[in-house]
């Protein structure tokens, strides 16, 4: 056995290297000077080098899921003794299917689902491209954008793209004001999830949920019989998250 020093700096660790039996003379030797020119390391700094070459890979994934998903940066980051701790495992639990959480504003519903997600990219469950997060409001002037400009095609590839992504997140669904218009295309975006094979996770945020919701949607122009449309599609496609969570 060869023994060397850890090559670490400032760790005196003594670890010692195997040599076969057969290995005499010269190329033990030989074998020997090779060792301590390469050096070695002890399993603890072995073990804390692994993890900080872990942790740089899980903070590349948290970039790439902010500069590809469009996940905010303020979202990405958690903590537990501040965070609605049963909301999330609840979502980390059901992160498998389309999940609906509707409630109050406080309640940490977004960051929920933005770290949720990132989690998910970190642990390499989820490619950052197949996910894509948007504010309702941001997606309202979106679409509202693509159709005030007329390009039928550029419209249908924007609808394709949210219906093929794997993980299409919508926050504040009910934050803005609802025209019939809003109303037809949020439903379209939505109804491309269902039509999707297979169908695509669908996360979804709101302040209401319900009836309660179906009126925040109506508060303009839009139809009352749409708003239903859209609330029986989200119920179609994800479990809502249950009000006992959301309780002070």
């Amino acid at each position: 056995m060869i023994t060397l020093t850890c090559k670490t700096e400032g760790c005196d660790e003594v670890v010692g290297i195997e040599t076969p039996p057969w290995l005499t003379g010269v190329n033990l030797e030989q074998m020997i000077n090779i060792c301590r020119s390469c050096g070695a390391t002890c399993d603890k700094c072995a073990s804390m080098e692994q993890t900080g070459a872990d942790a740089r890979i899980r903070e590349s994934r948290r970039l790439a899921a902010i500069d590809i998903s469009g996940i905010p940066e303020a979202l990405t980051h958690w903590d537990r003794a501040k965070g609605n701790v049963e909301l999330m495992d609840w979502v980390a639990s059901n992160r498998s299917g389309g999940l609906f959480l509707a409630s109050m504003s406080g309640k940490n519903k977004t960051r929920v689902l933005a770290k949720a997600a990132v989690t998910m990219i970190q642990r390499n469950e989820i490619q950052p491209s197949q996910v894509k997060f948007w504010r309702m409001v941001d997606l309202r002037k979106e679409l509202i954008g693509l159709a005030r400009d007329g390009d039928h095609r550029r419209e249908k590839k924007f609808l394709k793209a949210l219906g093929s992504v794997e993980l299409l997140i919508i926050d504040d669904i009910d934050k803005v004001e609802y025209t019939g218009a809003t109303a037809e295309m949020l439903y379209n975006v939505i109804d491309a999830r269902a039509m999707a094979y297979p169908i695509g996770r669908l996360w979804i945020s709101a302040n209401s949920g319900g009836r309660a919701m179906v009126r925040a949607m109506t508060s303009g122009d839009s139809t009352e019989m749409r708003a239903k449309a859209i609330l029986s599609r989200i119920n179609d496609l994800c479990s809502q998250a249950p009000e006992s969570l959301f309780a002070d």
